[in-house]
């Protein structure tokens, strides 16, 4: 019997220990694998949400024809308006919360128990509401001679809406209303406080612009093809960002010099197009860094001297689509947008680099209504410049096709992946021209990516490449210029795996000197 146990016991050993052995190999061949993938720009970038802390509400004063009383003083209308605007922020977060105690600061006692009840019972009917407000045109109606008593309309107000039912977890309205009010505010307490407040149908009016388009200078877009001066233009270029401050060391550390030597490097390979992203962060969100924009500037007119055309990337490493960042995004988008708009270097306005890639953070509808009210803003504020979005996937590169003046892509999947990704594009989206915005691949082969590619297969890839673009008559933006010498942590995480192979995907060496691939892609 022992001997018959001690045979069972060596047959169950001898499983146990072949499915540990199978199972190590499995975990292994993961772990390899994991090593070896490279730096997927899809997967690898580890993009922290940003917390807006600039709600900032647009404003715009309209002559009052028919003013009654007292004029009031700048300082009087700074003061109504903190705190007409405070109350909507307020209210807002109240709709968020549930939380009404503050809403005593902003209303009188006659017309709070209102708007309680208002908020109260969405919350009874398990009803949950984001929404904040944008572009109030305000014209003042009648100033008290003491100072006590304003009142005003406020036109045109920009309402984004997201109605959540709690119960049934489910968006059940999402939108941009325009509305109007008339509003009385009274002086309590050294406070200035709505007393009444009425919604009525919106006066609409015409915002005076002088701007009159102006496309000498600017591509523009005919068919499938692009045009720069009558004459057919095919971008051909280069993702950018300088060999030793990548990513979010670019504007902090920028530097003319460097941008000139490398634009002048770019233009020597043959390049005529270069991609640059303006970091949401580094330009201070809605209170625009004045430094940025001379920085900005400084390339742009850089890049006219060296006859490169420009696509700029806004809105880059934003990780937040919510509702209360949208004053602040609005601001910069004003900004940026109406400074630039006259600028000959630009091609394009990239809207948003990769957003389908904050799918599984955010839900598609609300990143996909954020890229559409972006996308109506920038066509209305810049109508000199062409609009773009540069989706991660290309089976996401449809959405907003209509919207959208050229349909663009990155793709660092194989040749052969690459060539079907082309086909079905050009199938799903037709009359516009396409763009493959980003590929390439690294030359890392090391400890991290022991089975990496190297310069040669680099080569080869981009020669695979090409012949694939010439074929279905594709602009390209390889990545990216530079071997960097490092690659911030914030952008590509910790992981060295990851974060090494991330810094090698230059054209060009650390040194400065060509890869094989370089000569590949020069025209």
């Amino acid at each position: 019997m022992r001997l018959r146990h001690l045979k069972y016991y060596r047959i169950y050993f001898s499983i146990v220990a072949l499915f540990i052995l199978v199972s190590g190999i499995g975990a292994l061949a993961k772990v390899w694998a994991y090593f070896n993938k490279g730096a997927d720009r899809s997967t690898a970038l580890n993009l922290q949400q940003l917390g807006n802390t600039n709600f900032i509400q647009d404003v715009t004063w309209l002559p009052s024809i028919d003013f009654r009383g007292r004029p009031p003083a700048d300082y009087n209308r700074a003061e109504i308006m903190q705190a007409y605007l405070g109350s909507w922020v307020q209210q807002e977060i109240s709709y968020l919360t549930g939380d009404t105690n503050r809403l005593k600061d902003y209303y009188t006692t006659a017309l709070l128990p209102g708007i309680k009840k208002g908020i109260k019972g969405l919350q009874e009917k398990h009803i949950l509401v984001q929404q904040v407000d944008l572009d109030h045109h305000v014209k003042m109606k009648f100033f008290s001679r003491d100072g006590q008593i304003a009142a005003f309309s406020d036109d045109e107000v920009k309402v984004v809406r997201r109605v959540y039912d709690k119960k049934a977890k489910r968006i059940i309205a999402s939108n941009i209303e325009t509305r109007g009010y008339d509003v009385v505010m009274l002086l309590e307490d050294d406070r200035w406080k709505i007393s009444a407040i009425e919604q009525k149908r919106p006066v609409r009016f015409q915002s005076e612009d002088t701007l009159k388009p102006a496309f000498e200078g600017m591509v523009v877009v005919k068919g499938r093809d692009f045009m720069l001066n009558g004459q057919p233009f095919l971008p051909h270029g280069i993702n950018y960002y300088p060999q030793k401050t990548p990513w979010t060391d670019f504007w902090p550390s920028f530097d003319t010099s460097t941008v000139r030597k490398d634009f002048s490097i770019i233009r020597d390979l043959g390049f005529n197009v270069v991609r640059v992203f303006v970091n949401y962060a580094d330009f201070n969100g809605g209170n625009v860094n004045p430094l940025r924009i001379t920085q900005l500037k400084e390339l742009l007119n850089l890049a006219e001297r060296y006859q490169l055309k420009v696509i700029i990337t806004l809105f880059d490493f934003i990780g937040d689509y919510g509702l209360m960042n949208y004053p602040a995004m609005e601001q910069q988008l004003k900004l940026v947008l109406t400074v630039f708009r006259g600028h000959k270097a630009i091609m394009a306005w990239d809207l948003k680099n990769e957003p389908d890639l904050d799918y599984n953070d955010w839900s598609k509808k609300n990143i996909n209504d954020w890229l559409e009210w972006v996308a109506g803003m920038a066509k209305k504020l810049d109508p000199n410049h062409l609009v773009t979005i540069g989706w991660a996937h290309p089976e996401n590169a449809t959405a907003f096709a209509s919207e959208l003046d050229f349909i663009s892509f990155h793709s660092y999947r194989s040749p052969s992946q690459l060539e079907a990704d082309v086909i079905t594009l050009r199938k799903n989206v037709t009359g516009k021209p396409l763009v493959l915005e980003e590929y390439g691949m690294p030359t890392y082969r090391g400890m991290w990516a022991p089975f990496g590619a190297n310069e040669t297969k680099q080569a080869n890839y981009f020669r695979e490449v090409q012949k694939i673009l010439d074929r279905y008559n594709i602009p390209s933006l390889v990545w990216t210029l530079y071997d960097f010498t490092h690659a911030p942590e914030a952008v590509v995480g910790k992981l060295p795996w990851r974060r090494t192979p991330q810094s090698h995907f230059g054209i060009l060496r650390e040194n400065g000197t060509r890869k094989p691939g370089a000569d590949i892609l020069r025209r």
